[in-house]
């Protein structure tokens, strides 16, 4: 495309543009830590479910890491993995160092995608100042967690993605599916499925090779990260016996439907024995003894993460195999049933999380709100959302308008009479991969989680912001072509 080529050839306003991210990047840093007194929040370890509790991490690290059945290893394996190797003091500073590093590179990843794709420098620049400078991306940058990592992830492998079909290479496709396997390993919303409908992508629209089959190529590329993605999964079945993530599948939809029905409803399926009591719990987010008379016995595995109830010194295991059980024993009965017998309810809990928490802003979240940094921040949010245009429920116009108009003009990129020009297969290629990508998040989450949306969709917003920087320059570019085709015609009125 000529705005592609013609950012080719100036690469030194591309170099003065990512200078200026830079400085916005330090700027705003500054100013939020001098101002609103925003610091690095090392809290999620010791307090969420999606973390070992501190005992593991100090005596049975390596054992517990194998034994997960819930959770992805990678973001358990790097940030404890330091607390033990360099103690908690030291273990902080280096991590939060890593996520501001992790900020910037997603910025300037960002800005080398939409020079990649052909957006002008200006808007651009502009536009990945303000994103990166937004409240919700720095409490995000702040926060111990996995939501940045996974934004990052997916706009490094899009850039990775953009570098394989410019190079052709089966190092190149190498490091896209790599990434793709970090991805899974960081975040188990990603998986086996969604690096194979990646590969699908490619392989129906592969680059030229400059040697041998690009199709080949991208097999091969894939091979070993889907492998080890799987065995991850499969691993599951095989040591702990029971399959990669039932503790929370079965939970949050139980939870999604049974929190959805008025309480006498839900009172007279508990009091008649057509849904257990388990249901009025929360699974991995209460401490296994809550179970009681519903807890379920079973013989000691040897492995600590598996037997334990509570850890010595107390605290809550969530990762006890006993949450497996009852979640097998009664949340999948549970919720089948409910399903089964409430399907309205269960669409209009998709739909409610469609309407309302999915186009809030992403700083609503659980395990957020009680944050000094949310709270810090929450008056320059409100601020930003009435911009934003914030109605009731939280719901921001411009996302309410903004994200289907992105998906939709994602989907004109991919199908229309554009994609088929050969210069716009890395484009359209790298368009797919992200609706792919928003698509998968939001269906994995939507469809099975029950609260969190905002924080669920942070992982996917700088894809949205992609397609929306992208859409926006179009717009403007037709628009500025009509204007100069109707002003010729009318000069062209005026000689006759």
């Amino acid at each position: 495309m000529n705005s592609q080529k013609r950012a080719e050839r100036s690469p030194g306003r591309w170099r003065a543009a990512e200078v200026a991210v830079v400085l916005v990047f330090g700027i705003s840093r500054f100013a939020y830590r001098a101002i609103f007194d925003i610091a690095f929040d090392a809290s999620p370890p010791g307090e969420f479910v999606q973390y070992l509790n501190p005992w593991f991490v100090e005596h049975d690290f390596a054992r517990s890491i194998l034994y997960l059945h819930h959770q992805a290893p990678l973001q358990i394996l790097v940030v404890q993995g330091c607390m033990k190797l360099l103690g908690l003091a030291r273990a902080t500073v280096l991590l939060e160092a890593l996520y501001h590093a992790l900020g910037l590179a997603l910025a300037l990843a960002s800005l080398r995608v939409l020079r990649r794709l052909g957006a002008p420098i200006l808007p651009s620049v502009v536009a990945v100042s303000l994103c990166s400078a937004a409240p919700s991306f720095v409490l995000y940058e702040n926060w111990l967690f996995y939501p940045l990592p996974t934004a990052s992830l997916l706009v490094f492998s899009l850039l990775a993605l953009l570098r394989y079909y410019r190079l052709g290479t089966f190092r190149a496709a190498l490091v896209f599916f790599s990434l793709l396997g970090a991805l899974a390993l960081l975040r188990s919303t990603f998986g086996s499925l969604f690096i194979c409908a990646a590969a699908a992508i490619l392989l129906f629209r592969p680059p030229p090779a400059p040697a041998g089959s690009s199709r080949r190529t991208i097999l091969r590329a894939v091979a070993l990260p889907l492998l080890i993605v799987t065995l991850n999964t499969a691993k599951t079945s095989w040591l702990v016996g029971h399959p990669y993530g039932g503790a929370l599948l079965w939970q949050n939809l139980c939870t999604k439907v049974f929190v959805s029905l008025p309480a006498y409803e839900q009172s007279r399926l508990v009091d008649r024995g057509l849904v257990s009591h388990a249901a009025n719990y929360r699974g991995i987010v209460v401490d296994p003894a809550t179970y009681g008379r519903f807890r379920i016995p079973h013989a000691p595995t040897g492995v600590p993460l598996l037997d334990l109830d509570e850890v010595p010194g107390g605290g809550r295991n969530s990762h006890a195999l006993e949450h497996v059980l009852v979640a097998e024993r009664y949340y999948r009965p549970d919720a089948l049933y409910l399903l089964r017998h409430y399907p309205g309810i269960y669409l209009e809990s998709v739909w409610g999380a469609i309407s309302t928490q999915y186009v809030s802003s992403s700083i609503f979240a659980d395990g957020l709100e009680n944050m000094p940094n949310f709270q810090k921040l929450e008056p320059l949010e409100s601020v930003s959302d009435f911009a934003f245009g914030r109605l009731g429920e939280k719901q921001l116009l411009a996302l309410i308008v903004g994200l289907p108009l992105a998906w939709l003009y994602g989907v004109y990129r991919i199908v229309g009479l554009r994609a088929a020009a050969e210069s716009e297969r890395a484009s359209t290629v790298a368009v797919s991969y992200m609706l792919l990508a928003i698509g998968y998040s939001a269906a994995i989450t939507l469809l099975v989680s029950f609260g969190d949306f905002g924080r669920y969709r942070f992982d996917v917003d700088p894809l949205y912001f992609v397609l929306i920087v992208l859409f926006v320059v179009d717009a403007w570019r037709t628009a500025r072509r009509t204007f100069e085709r109707l002003l010729a015609r009318r000069r062209r009125t005026a000689r006759l």
